[in-house]
């Protein structure tokens, strides 16, 4: 699985549910969306909001998907490494006074604490951290879609659909049937 696929995946169930109309260009605009940012990722002064150029046409729902996802799944990413690094920080503490101390045990044995640990990949992955969310990390997934929609010029009401189906796209690929109301007002999750 490549970085850009979380993104394409919620970008395309999102254009499906508020712009299905974009669906038959949605593999084309995706790798120009992608291509785009990849070639000015270096280039200082960049300042193609969609990577695309194509805000001057007119805003289609496909690109703002995809700019959308791409910041709802970095921070996800940050979410993974911070709970990743929570994880693994005491392990490795462990493992450090193990080596210093004059009667630790051998490196194969079972009190290795670092040996101990989860050698689970997911177990700090993407899917432990989508299956974790809570509903207020899912509202503030909904505001950072909302407010990247809005700023690339999707009127409000159409920038909160958007967002709504980025987030059920996060529920799903979760694998989880929580699904209610993320938008303002929102209460917590039915008991």
């Amino acid at each position: 699985m490549s970085r850009d696929d979380l993104p394409v995946r919620l970008a395309r169930s999102a254009v499906a549910e508020v712009a299905p109309g974009e669906l038959d260009l949605f593999e084309e605009t995706s790798a120009a969306f992608f291509a785009v940012r990849k070639a000015a990722s270096g280039v200082p002064g960049r300042t193609e909001p969609l990577g695309m150029g194509i805000e001057t046409v007119g805003v289609l729902v496909t690109g703002v998907a995809l700019a959308a996802s791409v910041e709802v799944v970095k921070h996800l990413s940050l979410q993974a490494v911070d709970a990743a690094g929570k994880r693994i920080r005491p392990q490795v503490s462990r493992w450090f006074r193990w080596r210093r101390s004059p009667t630790g045990t051998s490196p194969h044995s079972d009190a290795d604490p670092v040996s101990a640990g989860t050698t689970d990949p997911d177990a700090v992955g993407a899917g432990a951290v989508l299956a974790a969310l809570s509903p207020e990390e899912l509202r503030r997934l909904r505001e950072i879609a909302l407010s990247r929609a809005t700023a690339l010029g999707l009127p409000t009401e159409r920038a909160e659909l958007l967002a709504d189906a980025i987030v059920g796209g996060l529920i799903g690929a979760a694998g989880r049937t929580d699904a209610q109301s993320f938008g303002p007002g929102a209460g917590p999750a039915p008991e």
